[in-house]
């Protein structure tokens, strides 16, 4: 099986393996849009656990870009210059949502 349409085809069923790339593909697309944000940590506090941390609308905004696309879009859009850099930053959970 070669992608989404195969999985399609045979009722959504996705092999393991084929999701296990997908989530690698997916975590390394996001390590690379962080760090051309300033890197893995939050930019409040220095908290560096990558699995808390969220790129941040500076502006606000988020859940209104996020129904015209999704978050592994915006990764690929902040990588390929697609959107201004400034508007964005990287935080974790806890300051994010005290933002």
């Amino acid at each position: 099986m070669s992608g989404a349409n195969d999985a399609r085809k045979i009722g959504n069923y996705i092999p393991e393996e084929e999701r296990r790339k997908w989530r690698e593909q997916h975590k390394r697309v996001r390590e690379r849009a962080m760090e051309r944000l300033g890197g893995k940590k939050c930019s409040n506090c220095g908290y560096n656990d990558f699995s808390v941390l969220e790129i941040n609308h500076i502006y606000g905004g988020g859940r209104k870009a996020l129904k015209v696309r999704q978050n592994r879009q915006l990764y690929r859009d902040i990588m390929n210059d697609k959107v201004e850099l400034s508007e964005y930053n990287v935080l974790c959970r806890i300051c994010n949502a005290l933002h």
